[in-house]
């Protein structure tokens, strides 16, 4: 039988669940990529989320014709590598990173999973429907006016 995150990962070009590394937390927080944060290392009931958002991203994606990757990283490894002080970012994603920091300082748990768009939080808290994020990755992705 083939797990939901291992079909999601087939569809989206994820590499893995969670990579538990520093590139891994890189590309989820890339405005390259699309991210997800979960909270499935700490959390009993975050998978069931975790699920139902990769679902919904997928179905998204499918949508719009999105072919970005996916890149889902779990809070505990992102505590461990912003915590080092040879972690680097760009400003961009060092913006979302406090931005994010903020939000658990004041929310705790309760703002995972985080869905990353662009470099930028998306939706944090819970599970957006397909259709808002559809909308997100619409609105996200229009070129750049020159």
């Amino acid at each position: 039988m083939v797990s939901l995150s291992s079909l999601f990962c087939a569809i989206t070009g994820c590499s893995t669940p969670a990579g538990g590394n520093a590139d891994s937390l890189r590309a989820a927080l890339s405005k390259e990529n699309i991210g997800i944060i979960s909270a499935s290392c700490c959390d009993a009931s975050a998978p069931a989320k975790d699920e139902a958002l990769k679902a919904n991203v997928a179905a998204a994606m499918q949508a719009t014709g999105d072919k970005r990757v996916v890149a889902v990283e779990t809070i505990t490894t992102a505590q461990k590598y912003l915590r080092t002080s040879d972690f680097q970012v760009g400003a961009g994603e060092k913006q979302l990173v406090e931005s994010v920091m903020a939000l658990f300082q004041s929310s705790g748990m309760a703002i995972f999973p985080l869905l990353i768009v662009d470099g930028k939080l998306a939706s944090y808290g819970g599970v957006p429907s397909a259709e808002q994020i559809k909308t997100k990755l619409l609105a996200q992705v229009q070129p750049a006016s020159a």
